[in-house]
């Protein structure tokens, strides 16, 4: 998108990483369609559901392979990616921080990287991930009933922080013990008001 790309440009003011990495993405991109392109000739009964970021909306190749592929192929972003998580049985990306959505699911993750990624670029979750760089490999993980998850949960539990408890539970037990530790009742009063304001303002909810 070469709209998307100068904006980048002028807000980061480096061009050469911008279209370094614009470069980089779109041959990546291309190697994996190429991938997945071959793994459903070989497996003629899988189904791969591909979620478009939006700037892949008038992607030719992708709109080639829905085409050759419709019942192979489904090209889908209604809905939350969470919903597709917990119905896929292995969930393969690229450069995503969903990774935290497939780890609370408890599902398989699978990192394809046909291009080596450069560090500056990439995630740090990602650093250390056991990542597919061939179709043979691609291949052999997602024909496995229950393939390891690329990146380690140790990994994975230093960025997110997953538990059985609602996060909006957490977030107001975290509030009452502040309040609780307070000095004074002037102190409360005051805690207690802000942090009201805050919620009236959806602050605390875009967190």
């Amino acid at each position: 998108n070469r709209i998307v790309t100068k904006y980048l440009v002028n807000e980061l003011k480096d061009d050469t990483f911008v279209y370094d990495f614009v470069q980089f993405s779109t041959e990546s991109q291309r190697l994996t369609l190429t991938w997945f392109e071959s793994f459903m000739e070989d497996h003629p009964n899988s189904v791969l559901i591909y979620r478009p970021h939006p700037m892949e909306a008038e992607n030719k190749t992708i709109k080639r392979i829905v085409q050759e592929y419709p019942q192979n192929f489904r090209l889908i972003s209604d809905l939350n990616i969470k919903q597709w998580i917990l119905v896929s049985d292995v969930i393969t990306t690229w450069f995503s921080t969903s990774a935290g959505e497939v780890y609370a699911a408890g599902k398989p993750l699978v990192v394809i990287r046909p291009l080596p990624f450069p560090h500056e670029y990439d995630v740090p979750f990602y650093y250390d991930a056991n990542c597919v760089t061939t179709y043979k490999q691609l291949s052999e993980m997602l024909s496995l009933a229950n393939p390891d998850c690329a990146v380690k949960r140790e990994v994975m539990q230093e960025y997110f922080d997953i538990t059985s408890t609602p996060t909006y539970i957490r977030i107001v037990d975290a509030v009452i013990n502040l309040i609780d530790q307070a000095d004074n009742s002037k102190e409360k009063f005051y805690f207690w008001h802000k942090i009201r304001y805050m919620f009236q303002k959806h602050t605390i909810s875009k967190i």
